[in-house]
């Protein structure tokens, strides 16, 4: 399984690492991910810039990196129209968002626009955000949540659309 990941909180987000590294028991993982943050940018493209990107280290095992000076969808619009168009995903997952995405919310979040690229292409998608990814144990929590969610309805169950997961902290 080819697993193409990305964000809004940038390739040094620990929601994405931790996700990364849990998704890369299931297959291999390519991370194309903002340089920096980009929150609430939701499907915005950089037409008046040029557009880099870098190769960045590893997150660990079956796991490739790397950075772009753009937006999620600068990134996914590289991803799967440039960089991966001889080996594309089987699946796109955006996140983990560190905070909601709700509601309206989803109008602005990159990281929703990141799952809704996917489903341009037609490849199944999710876009993951946790009410925080700074408590350690939490995001932990999460992650393990949503990989199982991923495993069981993308792997196993084949699901074929695009979902939107909000994971909340326990006891609020």
């Amino acid at each position: 399984m080819h697993i193409f990941m990305t964000n809004d909180d940038g390739f040094e987000s620990p929601g994405l690492i931790e996700m990364a590294k849990k998704l890369s028991r299931l297959g291999r993982v390519t991370v194309i991910a903002p340089n920096r943050g980009r929150s609430s940018c939701s499907s915005s493209l950089s037409l008046q810039t040029y557009l880099r990107m870098w190769h960045k280290e590893s997150y660990g095992e079956n796991i490739s990196v790397l950075s772009c000076n753009g937006t999620t969808a600068d990134c996914c619009k590289l991803a799967l129209e440039h960089w991966l168009r001889n080996d594309m995903p089987d699946l796109v997952v955006s996140g983990i968002n560190n905070g909601y995405n709700s509601g309206t919310d989803c109008l602005y979040s990159g990281t929703v626009a990141g799952a809704l690229e996917g489903a341009v292409f037609g490849i199944p998608s999710i876009a993951l955000s946790a009410e925080t990814i700074k408590d350690k144990d939490f995001l932990d929590k999460a992650s393990t949540f949503a990989y199982d969610i991923i495993k069981k309805y993308f792997v196993q169950e084949k699901y074929r659309g695009t979902l939107s997961l909000n994971i909340p902290k326990e006891g609020n």
